[in-house]
């Protein structure tokens, strides 16, 4: 017998076998399906029989300009999920549309409404920029494609536990060591924060038909995590003292600014930005500032009368012929532009370092303005926040912070003692 014939007619056999099953394959269609309907279609496909399944969605141009097609990968081979996908887009496509019906409208098209609207436009550019982010965030964490009307406690949580144990995934997040503490429920708390000022406008904005974007709030009466201890570092009198001791060796700016930060109260980007045009000496018994809304965190504008510490301050800044919108406190290499926020960080921590103090964390700059209104208490809240540049009370009472004479008094002196009968 022949062996080597053999195992050659053998191995032919093998190898026919191998070219028809590469044959079938060849032979086998990718996998591709439609959903939807005219003007609202997703279309799924595959690369090759058994890879990851791509979506592809037509995106109509506005204004006259073209429209474009959206292809992503869907990142999985599995086809039921595919086509539940494929749905929830159609559904985030519609939502988008002018008569969305209630209930429909879903996360990423009631972002792309508030992100557009006049009320997100009032905000300072800052502010717009950081609920930007924020929305960013918690949208594409719990879906852009999610109906608003689903959010409820477990999807709250569930963003709450991703964002103090520090998920990669989140938008906007640097990337923690192992060893990092969590991030505090104060930050959690600001996202949430700002989904939840979207959904409440949504509650109050019409569409095309006349109807509001949705019909009551999913997240009403869900609690969002609270600092139980904030940081709120206030900076004392004889620190400022201290700090004004040394201010002249770092620059000849910082010993003006720490006493006007610490005689109007004031917010950093508030005072910085201050030009001469906003300082009139003739008002008031020593002076009076035009805070400008422009440069304030809540639009406020309004006249406020000064110190005279803090006229000697600015008149000591004064040039002999000041130009009105020169700036009272210009920067070093820019006089016609106002100091940076950063410059005086640093003159401050210098000034610190100097005076061999460490400074509480938490804050430079804003421990003067918890100085402020802290040895303010006894007035009226009311007239503490009208001279302060806080909106309301609300807001005033984070700043306020407790002070251990005022806690003694509190305990040891009692305004009056009740009677029988009272």
């Amino acid at each position: 017998m022949n062996t080597v014939g053999v195992v050659t007619a053998r191995s032919r056999v093998a190898q026919g076998a191998d070219v028809a099953q590469r044959t079938k394959a060849r032979r086998k269609k990718n996998w591709n399906t439609s959903v939807g309907e005219h003007g609202f279609t997703v279309r799924l496909f595959e690369t090759h029989p058994g890879s990851r399944i791509y979506r592809s969605v037509w995106i109509p141009g506005r204004d006259g300009a073209p429209g474009r097609e959206d292809k992503k990968s869907l990142g999985h081979s599995d086809r039921d999920l595919a086509v539940k996908q494929a749905y929830e887009l159609i559904a985030h496509l519609r939502s988008a549309g002018d008569g969305v019906p209630q209930g429909e409208i879903t996360l990423g098209a009631l972002r792309a409404r508030y992100v557009a609207s006049r009320a997100h436009a009032r905000k300072k550019e800052r502010t717009r920029a950081e609920d930007e982010r924020k929305l960013e965030r918690v949208v594409a964490f719990l879906g852009p494609t999610r109906r608003v009307v689903s959010l409820d406690e477990e999807a709250v949580l569930d963003y709450v536990d991703a964002r103090r144990g520090g998920d990669p995934s989140l938008l906007h997040v640097r990337p923690r060591a192992a060893d990092a503490p969590p991030d505090n429920d104060r930050t959690v708390e600001a996202d949430l924060v700002a989904l939840h000022t979207m959904v409440r406008w949504g509650c109050v904005t019409k569409n095309a038909k006349g109807v509001t974007l949705l019909a009551s709030d999913p997240l009403k009466g869900i609690a969002f995590p609270r600092e139980l201890n904030p940081r709120g570092p206030v900076l004392n009198e004889d620190d400022l003292q201290t700090l004004l001791g040394v201010a002249d060796t770092i620059h000849p700016l910082l010993r003006p600014a720490l006493i006007v930060a610490d005689g109007t109260g004031r917010r950093l980007s508030a005072w910085r930005q201050l030009r001469w045009r906003d300082i009139d000496f003739t008002r008031e018994q020593y002076g009076a500032i035009h805070w400008p809304g422009e440069t304030d965190k809540g639009g406020l504008a309004m006249w406020r009368p000064i110190s005279a510490r803090v006229r000697d301050a600015l008149l000591g800044l004064r040039p002999v012929k000041p130009e009105p919108d020169g700036p009272v406190f210009p920067a070093p290499r820019s006089p016609a532009e106002p100091v940076a926020k950063r410059q005086l960080h640093t003159w401050l921590k210098k000034a610190y370092q100097t005076a061999r103090l460490v400074p509480d964390p938490g804050g430079m700059w804003h421990p003067v303005r918890r100085k402020w209104v802290s040895e303010r208490k006894g007035y009226p809240l009311t007239d503490i926040a009208a001279a302060g540049g806080w909106k309301d009370e609300r807001s005033l009472k984070s700043y306020m912070k407790e002070d251990p004479d005022t806690v003694r008094k509190v305990v040891l002196e009692p305004t009056h003692r009740l009677r029988r009968g009272e």
